[in-house]
């Protein structure tokens, strides 16, 4: 079979190099791992294969989420990211690296797009599960056993998730993200079982993990499409306003197929309308909430009468789902259901709070940004400018910074933010969903330890 993967520079190292065995090393692995010399392992001679998709991964895990302080996964990242940085210093990784005593690094490009995306499309429900990184590893995983029939093949990690999907597709998965690697007998106790056919076993695993799992699809029928700025106002804020509501259809293994109303009461991104009208509190203006601490939205479900007959960690999942899609930036890969004037104050406002924080602090080098405590409280300076209804005085305040920003943003950059602030769901679109078993699963745990 022809390979999607790239695999000519790998297979010159192969033959001249004779190695003991390939290893197909997860993004988690390397975010644990970031010094390449401390691969130590019991194996002699082995291959360590990264790819262009683990960089990727770890690319959009080095800017903290919405308004959270930088965590231990973002600080990961950009130790990563680094890691990756010093390797090209030592030599093309592409073509791959020796060291002593750890054996060979190297590095797989991207595919060609138009032919990733329909074998990621055959494998849609573990990839709405494991996402696109971990499905493009295990098509790797799977190409190499076929490519490299006589070395036995295995990936690293320490996603259980992945392993699962990866041992179900009977391929060879060791479950760890730590080093020294003491793995020599395992793998002499699994390679003879390999005989096997990738294609056909990762297809199985596919058509049983359809059979469990559970599909969503929403439809958009009502939204709040623009912002009302009213600053100086004397009328009080909206009541029972909404972000969005649609209608779903749940298709589940053993209720069937349910419908529902879904609707997300409107909840603003900032306190800004309130900055004329200090007696009224950020709870009046929307519903069902009885503080005005967080940014938490939380979603109302109707099941038609049925509402009995869904389990509650089922409910909270597919809540948590679309909270999620009504954030700014929704981090699932899909379009937000904010309005593009709330998407645009969300961005101008961490702009602002940005300008604010270098004004009073100066400007940073990019080591000194890397360091934890540098931004943590940059971006901890961001949130109390963004929860700050005073950061403009009016709507022309608001509209003067919108410009003189972009008037200083290059044309690429400015073109990329159009794109995200018009990457909103239009009225009648419908998307579909996989609610993973396991996070069901986890939520009915967590439900059940609570109470």
């Amino acid at each position: 079979m022809s390979s999607i993967f790239d695999f000519t520079n790998l297979e010159k190292l192969v033959k001249s190099n004779k190695p003991s065995v390939i290893i197909v090393v997860d993004t988690n692995v390397v975010m644990d791992n970031p010094d390449f010399l401390q691969w130590h392992s019991d194996i002699v001679n082995p291959i360590f294969v990264l790819t262009h998709f683990t960089i990727s991964e770890l690319a959009f895990n080095i800017k903290p989420k919405g308004n959270q302080p930088a965590g231990d996964k973002v600080v990961k990242a950009r130790k990563a990211i680094a890691a990756f940085d010093w390797l090209t210093d030592q030599g093309q990784p592409s073509l791959g690296i020796h060291f002593d005593n750890i054996g060979w690094l190297i590095t797989i490009p991207f595919p060609d797009k138009n032919q990733i995306d329909p074998e990621l499309a055959k494998l849609s429900y573990i990839r709405e599960i494991n996402h696109d990184t971990d499905t493009a590893l295990l098509i790797l995983h799977k190409e190499l056993i076929c490519e490299f029939s006589k070395i036995p093949v295995i990936s690293l990690t320490g996603d259980k998730l992945y392993k699962i999907f990866g041992r179900d597709a009977g391929l060879l998965v060791y479950n760890s993200q730590s080093f020294p690697l003491v793995i020599k007998d395992w793998i002499v106790s699994k390679v003879p079982k390999l005989h096997i056919d990738p294609d056909k076993v990762l297809s199985e695993a596919v058509q049983r993990l359809e059979k469990k799992s559970i599909k969503v699809r929403l439809t958009l029928t009502g939204k709040r499409l623009d912002r009302e700025y009213k600053f100086e106002s004397e009328a009080g804020p909206r009541y029972g306003a909404i972000i969005a509501e649609g209608e779903g259809i749940l298709y589940h293994p053993d209720l069937g197929t349910v419908s529902f109303i879904w609707k997300l009461p409107y909840k603003p991104l900032t306190s800004v309308n309130l900055a004329k009208n200090p007696d009224y509190g950020e709870a009046d203006i929307y519903e069902d909430h009885a503080s005005n601490f967080g940014l938490t939205i939380i979603p109302r479900l109707n099941f038609l009468g049925k509402d009995q007959e869904i389990p509650i960690a089922l409910r909270f999942i597919l809540m948590e789902k679309l909270a999620d899609l009504a954030t700014a930036s929704p981090d699932m890969g899909l379009s937000t259901l904010q309005s593009p004037i709330c998407r645009i104050e969300y961005f101008m406002k961490t702009s602002l709070a940005v300008s604010c924080w270098d004004d009073e602090f100066g400007q940073l080098s990019d080591d000194e940004r890397n360091e934890t405590e540098i931004v943590d409280k940059l971006f901890q300076g961001m949130v109390q400018a963004w929860e700050d209804p005073y950061a403009f005085e009016d709507f022309d305040a608001f509209r003067d910074y919108c410009i003189n920003t972009l008037c200083q943003t290059s044309h690429d950059n400015v073109a990329a933010f159009v794109d995200s602030v018009l990457s909103t769901w239009n009225m009648g679109q419908t998307i579909e969903l996989i609610l993973p078993p396991e996070d069901i699963a986890a939520a009915e745990q967590d439900i059940n330890s609570d109470t």
